[in-house]
C-alpha cells in the first residue's frame, strides 16, 4: 500500500511541476504579450488561475501525505503512543467524513458549472472545480491508508519532535526507499 502511495504521489508531483511550469510560461508570455508587444493575450489568465488552483489543491495533498502540514502538538506529545495512536485514529475518522462531505458537495458544485465555459479557450468550468472533489478522494485514500497503518502499529504513522519543538515523522517519505 505504501508503495502504491509513493506512485500516487510522485504522479502528483510531476502533475504539479508540470503545471509550475505552464503557468510561469504563460505568465511570462502575458507579460511580455502585454508590456514589450502591447497586444495583450486574454486566454493565459485563464490558464495561470486554472493551474495555480490545481497547484494549491494537490500541494495541499502532498503536504499532508509528507507530513508538512500545520500540526499543533501540545496535548499529543503528552500522550503515550498508544493513546496517540487513537487520538491520530479518530482524528482521521474525523477528517474521513470531512472529505466524504467535500466529495459528495464539491461535485454538485463542479456540476453546476458543467455548461458555463470560460470566455476565451471555451473550456467548460467544470474541469476547473473537479479538482475540489478530486483532492477530497486522493486525501480519503490517504487517510484510509494511514489508518490501516495505525491499527497495524507500523512506525509509519509515528511523529517525533526535533530539537525546535517542529513536528516530524519518522516514516520514510513517498519517493524514498522504504
Amino acid at each position: 500500500m505504501r508503495r502504491a502511495l509513493n506512485i500516487l504521489a510522485s504522479l502528483i508531483r510531476v502533475v504539479s511541476l508540470s503545471a509550475l511550469v505552464a503557468m510561469v510560461f504563460v505568465i511570462v508570455l502575458q507579460v511580455a504579450a502585454r508590456y514589450v508587444f502591447r497586444r495583450p493575450v486574454g486566454w493565459t489568465e485563464e490558464i495561470a488561475i486554472a493551474t495555480m488552483v490545481w497547484i494549491t489543491f494537490f500541494g495541499s495533498f502532498l503536504a499532508f501525505v509528507e507530513k508538512k502540514h500545520m500540526r499543533i502538538t501540545l496535548l499529543y506529545n503528552k500522550l503515550s503512543p498508544g493513546k496517540q495512536r487513537i487520538m491520530l485514529f479518530l482524528g482521521n475518522l474525523a477528517l474521513l467524513w470531512l472529505n466524504g462531505y467535500v466529495i459528495h458537495y464539491g461535485l454538485r458544485f463542479a456540476d453546476a458549472f458543467r455548461r458555463l465555459r470560460s470566455p476565451f479557450l471555451g473550456i467548460p468550468m467544470y474541469y476547473q472545480y473537479m479538482i475540489i472533489p478530486l483532492a477530497a478522494v486522493l486525501w480519503f485514500v490517504y487517510l484510509v491508508i494511514e489508518n490501516i497503518e495505525i491499527i497495524r502499529d507500523s512506525e509509519y504513522w509515528k511523529y517525533e519532535m526535533d530539537q525546535t519543538g517542529v513536528a516530524s515523522d519518522s516514516s520514510p517519505q513517498p519517493g524514498e526507499n522504504a
